[in-house]
């Protein structure tokens, strides 16, 4: 009898869980014929109807904002306003790979709730901004398995005189891998530190990364027509399984990194600049154990194709040098760097894509060179409904059944303004990697997730501002 209770319970709850997913969709599904012309988007194109935009600063000098992101990051910072910013999501979805296993995957529901915190403070000369995100994750069928992530990222700019900027970035998070982030990401000038593949062997045996990168910098300009900038940052990053195998200790991948990169700039026009990069990456691997220097020298374009959309790719000569882990003592290593960006951004609009030569780091060896691709795709569709989907793919360049590993998140969500800063809202996202085949394929894996709820919005009423 208890087991039929017991199958009656669980019955009911997923036939609940599913009518409340059903009536939320079919809430933000009413606006989706009402797609506006582009230029809802732009106020300066005319027959704009719109409201009138709002005036923003905003930070320009480079930032770390795209490590520990997601689609609920992306969209809650696209649209804050500022000065205090405080939010509240409240969601239930449902996972198809709880433990990100492999073999026979455990299916199951949850709920949870998530609390973004923004500043952002402005005065003639300097511009400061600081995000802050709590999620906390319940999986009734598996209270082992609930989690807590949090990030954080800020950027202060001042602006020292009419020719010279500095500016200082400060980012952090420890991210479960049953959250919905993508794989954290270190930008170091057009390259970067890339998380690798995790252990993740045994039911209720995540992992968690940590990390935390800070960057130090500057901007002057020579003259009308060049430009240069100057760059240090430092970094740390643990991968740890949440508990180890019978008989082994927990695995953990421990990482400390530091880069300096330089930049010059020319402009050859109005809408157009070359120039030349160097950067350095040096990577200490505490767990495995080893030394990489990564050094690359890269020709600079850049140009703006309308006055909205900007292209920048770089490349260039990569060399590294590798002692330590499963390498041996001074391995030299030849090969290139690269990067593609494509950036179209308007009121209420935000969209790129992009490809970056990366290090990606690993259980092996301390770091391996990768390829990175990634996208994001933030747009108001209507006054009232707005979609936000963020990506990122990363692999490893290595045919080795030692180094070969890749990992790949993509998350969006959509959400539908029912009155004043209330929010109803779907996401969906999915997970994958594959691990070293010398790890073994348990450590390979796929994962989907859906959820809905609802968010509350306190402070400025920062939905109403659009993407800037």
């Amino acid at each position: 009898m208890n087991n039929s209770g017991e199958f009656r319970q669980a019955k009911w709850r997923k036939i609940g869980a599913l009518s409340v997913f059903a009536l939320l969709v079919l809430a933000a599904a009413s606006g989706f014929g009402q797609v506006p012309d582009p230029i809802f988007s732009d106020p300066t194109d005319p027959g704009y109807t719109g409201p009138a935009p709002v005036t923003r600063d905003t930070v320009t000098t480079p930032n770390l904002g795209n490590n520990n992101e997601n689609a609920d990051t992306t969209q809650y910072v696209d649209r804050e306003a500022g000065p205090f910013n405080f939010g509240l999501d409240l969601k239930s979805g449902y996972g198809d790979n709880l433990f990100n296993t492999a073999g026979s995957a455990q299916s199951g529901y949850y709920s949870g709730f998530g609390v973004p915190v923004g500043l952002r403070l402005r005065s003639k000369q300097t511009l400061f901004d600081a995000n802050y995100r709590i999620d906390q994750v319940y999986y009734p069928q598996f209270s082992d398995v609930a989690n807590t992530s949090q990030s954080f990222t800020s950027q202060l700019e001042h602006h020292a005189s009419e020719h010279t900027s500095y500016f200082w970035n400060l980012t952090g998070g420890r991210i479960n891998n049953f959250g919905q982030y993508l794989p954290a990401f270190i930008q170091i000038g057009n390259t970067g530190v890339a998380q690798g593949s995790v252990r993740t062997t045994g039911l209720e045996n995540g992992y968690t990364t940590s990390n935390a990168a800070s960057s130090l910098g500057f901007t002057h300009a020579l003259s009308e027509r060049n430009q240069v900038f100057g760059t240090a940052t430092f970094g740390w990053v643990e991968q740890a399984e949440g508990k180890g195998d019978p008989g082994q200790p927990r695995q953990f991948l421990r990482s400390e990194l530091a880069g300096l990169d330089l930049r010059y700039d020319h402009a050859t026009g109005p809408r157009s600049s070359i120039g030349a990069e160097l950067t350095n990456v040096y990577i200490r691997g505490l767990a495995p154990r080893g030394h990489d220097n990564y050094t690359t020298l890269s020709a600079i374009y850049r140009r703006a194709l309308t006055g909205h959309l900007d292209f920048h790719a770089s490349a260039g000569p990569l060399f590294s040098v590798a002692s330590g882990g499963g390498v041996g003592g001074g391995q030299r290593n030849f090969t290139y760097a690269a990067s593609a960006n494509l950036d179209y951004s308007i009121a209420h609009t935000r969209i790129g894509v992009g490809y970056n030569r990366v290090v990606q780091l690993g259980y092996i060896q301390s770091s391996i060179t990768a390829n990175q691709f990634s996208g994001m795709f933030d747009r108001e569709l209507s006054p009232t409904i707005d979609l936000t989907i963020d990506g990122r793919y990363v692999r490893s360049d290595s045919s080795s059944a030692f180094l070969r590993q890749s990992q790949f998140g993509v998350d969006g969500r959509i959400n539908k303004r029912i009155g004043g800063n209330i929010l109803l809202f779907v996401s969906a996202n999915r997970s994958q990697q594959s691990a070293p085949t010398a790890l073994g394929n348990s450590n390979s894996f796929n994962r989907d997730d859906v959820s809905a709820g609802i968010t509350v919005l306190f402070g400025n009423p920062i939905y109403s501002r659009g993407v800037h």
